[in-house]
Order: structure tokens, then sequence, then C-alpha cells
């Protein structure tokens, strides 16, 4: 299982303390609305009024670090590593179940497997060919600096579309909150 919102944020790279006070662009979530302004080592959704009624658990879609679903050593020599399997495909395959904030759980289908067999965001965008910027492994999120000439994960108020996000687990997490009726079309 994957817990979203009661285990304390970590991210790579992390920004600096002042940047969480001032409520800078690179703290804020995306896909959400109201706006959410997250802090490391505080839960990304720090009471149940922000919650809401977002998803806050699912069956995994962890990719494993050094091998996939299948046992076979995951190959990030290329840039897209999609043809990681992750481990939804050896639970349900076509779906998860998902509990949200509002004590109610649902079956999100994905019949087409899009969620087991996603990128893992590595592309033209990523800092470092050799450097998988959010391993689904981890659930983690790259962060971003502002004294560095890259901003990347699902922070700095980017769009749910940006791959940076949509590639992301933070992208895993929106569609959950879409299918459970919560932030649709916030990019729109």
């Amino acid at each position: 299982m994957l817990f979203r919102s009661y285990v304390p944020l970590g991210v790579a790279y992390p920004w600096h303390r002042w940047v969480e006070q001032e409520r800078r662009r690179e703290t804020r979530l995306s896909g959400v609305r109201p706006d959410v302004n997250v802090s490391i080592g505080a839960p990304i959704f720090k009471t149940n009024r922000v919650l809401g009624g977002r998803a806050i658990l699912s069956d995994t879609f962890s990719k494993g670090t050094n091998k996939d679903a299948f046992g076979r050593t995951k190959d990030y020599t290329q840039p897209n590593g999609g043809r990681n399997a992750g481990f939804g495909f050896v639970g349900h395959r076509d779906g998860y179940n998902v509990l949200y904030g509002d004590g109610s759980a649902k079956w999100v289908g994905d019949p087409q497997q899009r969620i087991a067999f996603a990128n893992e965001s590595r592309g033209g965008w990523s800092i470092d060919t050799t450097y998988v910027d959010t391993l689904f492994a981890y659930n983690h999120y790259r962060a971003c600096n502002e004294n560095t000439t890259y901003l990347s994960g699902p922070f700095r108020d980017a769009k749910v579309s940006d791959p940076q996000v949509s590639e992301s687990p933070a992208g895993v997490w929106h569609g959950f909150d879409v299918a459970g009726n919560m932030d649709a079309g916030v990019d729109e």
C-alpha cells in the first residue's frame, strides 16, 4: 500500500525552510484547489479540512528500486522507464483500491495499465540522464532550488499536464483524486 497524506513529505534536493515560510511557488502542490503549500517533514495535507475527500491510501503502484514487478533489473539507459512494470500489475492489474479522506473507498479502474507501466519521469526535461527524477519505488519527489537552472517535480506551480507531474507519483495521486470527484479541471 502507498500512503499519501499522513506520511511526512520527503524530497530529494530540498529547498530551504525560508522558502516555505514565504509560501513561494516552489512549495505549491500541483493539481489542487485551493492552493496547498507543502512543508518538508510534514504531511502534504496538514488538516482534515485541507485533505477533504482526496485520496490518502491505495494499493501499491510502486515500481521497485533495482528490479521491477517481473523481477527484471530495471533499465534506465533509455529516456523512458515505462517498460519497468509496477507492482500494481501483479496485484489487481486492472485498477486500484483507493481510500479517501472522507472515509469512502473506491475501485479506480486502469484497464490499459497506464499506472503499472507509467514512465518514471526521465526525458528531455531531466537534468541528469543517469538519474531518475521521480522514482515510483519511493513515491518521493524531486524538489527544486532557486539557485539551480531547473525546477522539477510536482511543486513550483506546475500544471498537472506537465510531464514532471503527470509522470510522477503526484500525477497518479491526482488521477485518484479526480476519480473521487476532487480537483477535476484544476488546470483548465
